[in-house]
Order: C-alpha cells, then structure tokens, then sequence
C-alpha cells in the first residue's frame, strides 16, 4: 500500500495548477506536509503514452472532513479508470493512514 500511495504523490508532481488556497485553512498538523497539493490539479502522463494514443493520469487534490483528512480524485485516461484516496492521522498508530478506492471495484 505505501508503494502505491508513494507512486500516485510522486506521479501527482509532475504537474501542477493552482485552483484555490481555501482548502489549506484548517488543515490537521499532521496533514501539513501536503498543503501545497490542497487546491491542486496535477497531470501526468504514462510512459507508454504516444502522440497517436495519449494517455494522462489527472489528479486532484483536496482538503476532506474538517481538515482531518485529504481527498485525492484521479482518474486515467479520461475517465477510463479512476480512484480516490483517502489520508488521516491515526492516533492509535501514531502515523498517517492512507485508502484506496478504484473504479474496478477493489480498495487497499
């Protein structure tokens, strides 16, 4: 699972728009790290992606539950495949906790 969250964050950087600072007001501490992706859109693009057959991952960034948590929405390839994620803190574990929701039914 941190393979897959480190994957969609470092793919999530290659390119980013400002949409809106709003979403940064009351984020969790523990969510700090990622206040610059909050209001975000990012784009990235697939290494098998050709002129003929683009294919881009679009990602976007926002603040959820009060603060306590970020959404991430992304989908691939207009719409062809998608998922959002979830981060919070965990208290009881002491460390952010992440989950991930497809459109192909499965969740990690």
């Amino acid at each position: 699972m941190n393979k897959l969250f480190s994957i969609l964050v470092l793919s999530s950087c290659l390119v980013g728009k400002n949409e809106s600072d709003d979403g940064k007001k009351n984020l969790s501490s523990h969510l700090k790290p990622f206040e610059n992706h909050i209001g975000k859109i990012f784009k990235g693009e697939f290494a098998n992606s050709t002129l003929e057959k683009p294919v881009y991952d679009i990602s976007r960034w926002e603040r959820a539950l009060n603060g306590n948590a970020i959404r991430i929405m992304h989908s691939a390839n207009d719409v062809e495949y998608g998922g959002e994620s979830i981060i919070m803190w965990d208290a009881k574990k002491e460390s952010l906790v992440s989950w991930y929701f497809t459109t192909a039914g499965f969740y990690t």
